[in-house]
């Protein structure tokens, strides 16, 4: 037979609901925890201490359990509840005997006390504020006895805290009630996030079962516990005898009464808990009104974002295209494949990277996808890393089974993948550490291949609030000056877009690990053939609003052999090829001309029975609407010019099939 689950459970003083007396845990809830503990076989082991070191234990996992408590956005960060209410109750002001208090106005110049973490004191302090009400002091207490102590003793005069536990005081300690009440609310049990899902669940189903039978323990407790305890008038005592037969004739009618009061006592509870499912229902609509607000807030703000990034997208990718090619006109740099001309090829694409990802992630374009070797790409970050990182920082990097470890991905986005992560790790190690890249490939014999990509680091690591936030838009703990908050969030939206799955595993002083994890594809031939010399000189007519940029592509496509003519806007271009329709053999059009756009020009072009090649240069990702034209191919900048000059042989031997 197996051993009792042992369920460690924070305790508090909150009489009558949970507390201890001489050592033994007590109270309404604790009836009604144990009573479902024997049903599922736990022991409960009840850990008694302040409310707010309960907070800290549970957040810890040195607990297990935490109630009764109430249910806020930032705790939702911190913790997982259960959904069925333990009762129905709300926040009350009571006031110290001498005290005058008959409504909230009279807190101003007094000394008004709460329970430290307390969400009932933290309301009240909010309701003040908002009335702009200025109590002389707003003390919080670690415990209610203290609190206790400090109104009976006179150095506060009025406290706020739950009601059902604050009118069990009334009696014990002379306090008095005002007519203060405010924030009502539904509490319940709560466990460390991300743990013990089963025991919510077990804990939901018994209240329930409990609540809908009105002679269960759960009635029989509360009424125990919140009823009003008897009293004995002084004169009954002498006057016992004479009474005695009128009680007897009395008895009857006394049963009959105390029936009567079960079950209107009984049909009072029931409308406590309709009260209490009311309030949880409405603390859940407001939950998730809250979250949709802030999910169109975050919403927005990309669009903002996105329409700024394809704005400045043109431009860049202009000046990007002049510096490239002209770059790659230079054979001293193509040549030099380890130093200063490796380079500058590696910043290029590391820069044309960038401005793809933003796009990408502010429009939600579609990303192009080829078989891509993944050891070649660790290659590459692994040079741009080594002069990158300060000497403080070690870069090891292990590669297993690296000639297997091939995906279907898009370069740029992977590269970008890459490097975010690495670079994020340089920042959570200022006073130098290690930086650890591994790259496994799937088995040889692997029926779902798959590929791994992690990144780990030896920093100061991330908290539970700062994981569950990671790869949220915008959210960073950076300085304003060196995060965006848009790091992880293309990150993971990359890897989203690869079919995969990123996985991040970190502690406050103990480093991160982001463990990227991607279908696997069998190895292919990633190179690509230099365009051979055309058979014979054509005719291209080149339409490019920037100067540079026109001269950059007209110069490589006459080193190809050809005869080129230069335009600077649509309607020009468009002049030039009706003239001579028949001795055009390609055009090159940019999609953002002055007078007649690009798109326009080709339209034309069709429209004019022109079944000549078109390459259209756009700079955005998406690129032109073109259809399935199989005469007319997109190019997105910034583009290595060997790509403008396949299309131009490729388009232009169709031309001459």
């Amino acid at each position: 037979m197996a051993a009792p689950r042992t369920v460690r459970a924070g305790l508090h003083d909150a009489v009558p609901i949970a507390f201890s007396e001489n050592g033994q845990p007590r109270g309404f809830l604790v009836d009604v925890l144990n009573h479902i503990a024997a049903r599922e076989d736990w022991q409960i082991e009840y850990v008694h201490g302040t409310w707010q070191q309960g907070l800290d234990r549970l957040e810890a996992g040195e607990i297990d359990l935490v109630f009764p408590i109430l249910k806020t956005d930032g705790r939702q960060a911190r913790f997982d509840f259960n959904t069925v209410p333990a009762f129905a109750t709300w926040g009350e002001v009571f006031a110290a005997p001498a005290a005058r208090v008959e409504s909230i106005v009279d807190l101003a110049r007094r000394r008004v006390g709460g329970i430290a973490g307390d969400r009932f004191a933290a309301r009240l302090d909010e309701l003040i504020r908002t009335l702009d009400i200025k109590p002389q002091s707003f003390r919080l207490f670690e415990t209610n006895e203290g609190m206790f102590n400090a109104a009976r003793a006179g150095t506060i005069d009025a406290f706020a805290m739950e009601s059902l536990a604050g009118h069990v005081s009334l009696n014990e300690h002379g306090f008095r009630a005002t007519p203060i009440a405010f924030q009502p609310s539904a509490p319940l049990f709560a466990t460390t996030h991300g743990r013990n899902a089963d025991l919510l669940a077990a804990l939901d189903r018994h209240l329930r079962a409990l609540k809908d039978d009105p002679a269960s323990l759960y009635y029989k407790a509360h009424e125990a516990w919140f009823a009003p305890p008897p009293t004995v008038p002084g004169w009954v005592l002498p006057g016992g005898l004479g009474a005695a037969a009128l009680l007897v004739l009395l008895g009857g009618f006394s049963l009959l009464l105390r029936r009567q009061v079960a079950r209107k006592t009984a049909e009072l509870l029931r409308q406590n808990q309709a009260l209490a499912d009311q309030i949880a229902a409405r603390e859940r609509i407001e939950s998730e009104r809250a979250d949709l607000a802030r999910q169109l807030e975050r919403a927005e703000r990309l669009e903002a974002m996105g329409a700024v990034s394809a704005g400045m997208a043109h431009d860049f990718n202009n000046l990007l295209m002049v510096i490239s090619a002209n770059l790659e006109s230079l054979p001293a740099l193509r040549s030099d494949t380890n130093g200063a001309g490796a380079a500058v090829f590696d910043a290029i694409q590391q820069a044309r990277g960038l401005t793809r990802s933003l796009l990408t992630f502010g429009q939600r374009n579609p990303s192009e996808k080829q078989p891509l070797e993944l050891a070649t790409l660790v290659a590459g970050a692994e040079r741009m890393l080594r002069r990158m990182l300060p000497a403080t920082i070690q870069l090891e990097v292990h590669l297993d089974r690296a000639e297997r470890a091939w995906i279907y991905g898009d370069p740029v986005g992977m590269q970008q993948v890459l490097m975010n992560l690495s670079l994020n790790a340089r920042d959570a190690m200022p006073a130098g550490g290690t930086l650890n890249l591994r790259l496994t490939g799937p088995a040889a014999d692997a029926e779902d291949p798959k590929v791994t990509l992690e990144v780990t680091d030896t920093g100061h690591g991330m908290t539970p609030e700062q994981r569950l936030r990671a790869f949220e838009p915008f959210y960073t703990t950076k300085p304003r000056t060196k995060g965006t908050g848009l790091g992880l969030a293309i990150v993971h939206g990359v890897v989203a877009d690869h079919g995969g799955r990123i996985e991040l595993h970190s502690q406050p002083g103990q480093g991160t690990r982001f463990r990227i994890t991607l279908p696997g594809v069998p190895p292919a031939d990633a190179t690509v053939a230099v365009p051979p010399p055309p058979e014979e000189a054509a005719l291209i007519l080149l339409a490019e609003s920037q100067r540079a940029t026109r001269e950059v592509l007209a110069t490589f496509l006459t080193g190809l052999g050809h005869r080129v003519e230069q335009f600077s806007d649509g309607d020009a271009v468009l002049q030039a090829f009706l003239r001579k329709r028949e001795s055009v053999g390609l055009l090159v059009l940019d999609v953002d001309l002055p007078g007649r756009r690009g798109v326009e020009v080709l339209d034309a072009v069709r429209s004019a029975q022109g079944g000549v090649g078109v390459v259209m240069i756009s700079g955005s990702p998406q690129g032109p609407p073109t259809g399935d034209d199989p005469r007319t191919r997109v190019l997105v900048k910034p583009f290595a010019l060997p790509e403008l000059g396949r299309l131009a042989h490729d388009l232009l031997r169709k031309e001459t099939a």
